[in-house]
């Protein structure tokens, strides 16, 4: 990194050219990686007199000088603060906004829109994870502290191989935590950038007393001698839920003419002694029937983050909040608008002028 006093002819490593004469020698200093995350680099510059102009090397013979990458082109920094350089342009990081800790469900919530996913994506970065209000360290298992302070959580009924091909798929970001299979399993990101089981919420989950897979599979038998109703595939299954694939019309619509499985499984279930969540997704004919052991994993990782951030709301339950204020989009475009409403996400951030 080079640096100009507005942008004149001469140019240095150092920062601070020039200061006045009652400050300290300057203090600026470049981490290999931000306390953010592995793509990310950290600078720190003090005692430097506002404006000032910096380019960027990569040491190859290749310069990134501002957008358009022209002969004798900047970036300008007008006084203190916070900023963030990304994809050629320079915004400032407004820690005045709230922390926000978002747990978000994907597939027809986050996902489903490329465009407006990007636009999410570009905008987390950018506003929420450099800011100290968000940028604390969650607790790992094991009393290890992982290295990403990105306060995003995916929540979805996939198993962590099905979400994982979907982040790769959608090029999404690398959230804190995932919760997969509806809630009934845990992992944190550790600092190598993969996900950890939580091991702590499988024994929680195996103390609760309230679960029996054998009684769930016993009850569905009947269901399953018939065309309409089948187990889906050993990956999709796990010690804690039952994933059957089911008619649309089988699900729970109560009918003379048709079986409704979900309230035929829940009376069985709790004539057993136990209790269950029966969860209905997908479209089309067929629609997928979770049969799970209720948790609170959303409530578990709020806890296990040792914060109290003022949240934005679970994406999936947001829905209903997005529809009744009236919010124009769908996707990861409309949860951005209600970050904004909910002031977690600057209204109109401006980029910090380049020339």
């Amino acid at each position: 990194m080079h640096f100009s006093r507005d942008g004149g002819e001469k140019w240095s490593m150092k920062a601070a050219l020039p200061r006045r004469s009652d400050e300290e020698e300057e203090d600026h200093e470049m981490t290999l990686n931000s306390p953010v995350g592995h793509n990310w680099r950290y600078l720190t510059v003090s005692n430097v007199v506002a404006p000032f102009c910096f380019v960027l090397h990569n040491g190859e013979g290749e310069w990134d000088s501002g957008p358009e990458r022209e002969k004798g082109r900047y970036y300008k920094v007008n006084g203190p603060g916070h900023f963030c350089l990304k994809d050629g342009i320079l915004t400032e990081v407004y820690h005045n906004l709230p922390g926000v800790l978002l747990v978000c469900d994907l597939d027809g919530t986050l996902v489903g829109d490329q465009q407006a996913l990007e636009e999410f994506n570009d905008e987390w970065e950018r506003q929420c994870v450099h800011r100290n209000s968000v940028g604390y360290r969650l607790p790992f298992p094991n009393d290890c502290l992982i290295k990403s302070t990105q306060a995003l959580v995916y929540n979805t009924g996939r198993s962590l191989q099905s979400t994982k091909a979907l982040i790769a798929q959608e090029k999404m970001l690398n959230p804190s935590a995932i919760i997969t299979s509806v809630g009934t399993e845990v992992w944190w990101l550790d600092s190598d950038g993969t996900h950890k089981a939580d091991t702590g919420w499988e024994s929680k989950l195996m103390s609760s007393g309230t679960w029996d897979r054998q009684l769930v599979c016993e009850a569905a038998k009947p269901f399953l001698e018939k065309e309409w109703m089948h187990f889906r595939p050993e990956d999709e299954q796990n010690t804690f839920k039952v994933v059957f694939g089911v008619q649309t019309v089988h699900v729970d619509e109560w009918s003379a003419r048709r079986v409704s499985v979900s309230p035929e499984l829940k009376k069985a279930v709790e004539a057993g002694g136990k209790k269950a969540q029966f969860i209905a997704s997908g479209h089309g004919d067929w629609n997928y029937l979770d049969v799970a052991l209720r948790g609170g994993a959303r409530n578990y990782r709020w806890k296990r983050s040792g914060r109290s951030p003022k949240m934005a709301r679970e994406a999936g339950m947001r829905r209903a909040t997005l529809q009744g204020q009236n919010y124009r989009d769908g996707h990861a475009r409309g949860i951005l608008e209600g970050l904004r409403k909910m002031g977690f996400v600057h209204q109109n951030p401006d980029a910090v002028a380049s020339s």
